[in-house]
């Protein structure tokens, strides 16, 4: 069943999801909480650290999360909008 949502988090059976804006500068955590979890750069750029490293993201780019991993996600100058989803 598709579902098309008009608001910032939807939860279906098995998963959440939640779009986020940041600024320039604004950092937002996500963890996979024993499960699975993406990051999806909608657009904009930044970077993500995790555990063992940091990485530039740009528009598009896709962060695959899973059993105890987390991320910390910083917005670049420009600001960053992401789309993050986790199985519950």
């Amino acid at each position: 069943m598709a579902q098309v949502v008009h608001g910032a988090e939807i939860a279906v059976p098995g998963m959440t999801a939640r779009r986020v804006a940041l600024a320039a500068g604004e950092s937002v955590e996500h963890a996979a909480g024993g499960g699975e979890a993406m990051v999806y750069v909608i657009a904009g750029a930044g970077s993500v650290r995790l555990p063992d490293a940091e990485r530039p993201l740009a528009e598009e780019s896709l962060v695959w999360l899973a059993g105890d991993d987390a991320a910390r996600i910083e917005a670049g100058a420009g600001g960053l909008e992401l789309l993050l989803a986790a199985s519950r």
